[in-house]
């Protein structure tokens, strides 16, 4: 089997892409909101125990921004030690970039060139990689935002030119991924909300395939967890347009 199909290589190669970002993070030190969010925004003290975290969360929201889910995880692997978001904010990378280069290909699949040059891709022309990537807070927020993303639209790509033909339990569990996409981030979610608007009209116009009423549903979950989030919360109305408040 060439090198660029197989399987060995292909393992290799996320093996080093893992490493190499463990290596980043473990680099990396805890950095300015990470300092914050050590400790609990309802009483101000430094987090001790994980049920501090709800009553914090909840204070979080109607103090500054309704980003729950994303500072959620910040708070909490901030109470471990540090090696355990190392390792885990590694895989999830490591994760991201095998999902974009399973996007990118058609199904079954598997060129290694293609995963590597996705993965140089994106160290190179994502602005701030350290921020987004390395650093605690920042990853919690944007680098998993990204995953969060791509993973809810990953069904709309693999329905571009097939029958939507699923069984219920599937439907429901993409229309809460939905929601918990659009209540991550509210950029991410902007995004995803148009992103699957946008393959939508492409299976229909290209493809020639219809709709129906299904596929549009997991498209208005992120709408509906951006409100919730992002503007039923004094501290999350600050990411809304003045138009919309």
């Amino acid at each position: 089997m060439p090198a660029i199909r197989s399987g060995r290589v292909r393992a290799a190669l996320l093996l080093g892409i893992f490493l190499l970002m463990l290596l980043g993070n473990v680099l990396t030190p805890y950095a300015v909101d990470d300092w914050a969010y050590m400790h609990s925004f309802a009483t101000g003290e430094r987090l001790t125990r994980f049920g501090e975290i709800f009553p914090s969360m909840a204070a979080h929201a109607q103090t500054m921004n309704g980003r729950l889910f994303a500072h959620f995880w910040a708070q909490l692997f901030l109470l471990l030690p540090k090696a355990v978001f190392n390792i885990v904010n590694a895989l999830i990378f490591t994760a991201l970039i095998a999902l974009l280069a399973r996007l990118a290909q058609p199904e079954g699949e598997r060129d290694n060139l293609i995963l590597l040059m996705i993965f140089c891709a994106v160290w190179v022309f994502v602005p701030a990689f350290g921020q987004v990537f390395f650093w605690l807070d920042g990853a919690c927020n944007y680098g998993w935002g990204c995953v969060i993303g791509f993973a809810f639209l990953a069904p709309y790509i693999r329905l571009l030119d097939r029958d939507a033909k699923k069984k219920p339990l599937f439907w429901i569990l993409w229309m809460l991924a939905g929601f918990y996409t659009g209540a991550y981030l509210e950029n991410m979610a902007a995004g995803a909300i148009f992103l699957s608007a946008l393959l939508l009209f492409g299976r229909r116009v290209l493809c020639r395939k219809k709709n129906g009423v299904l596929p549009w549903l997991p498209g208005r979950r992120p709408d509906t967890g951006y409100r919730y989030c992002h503007s039923e919360f004094p501290g999350g109305s600050d990411y809304l347009p003045a138009s919309s408040q």
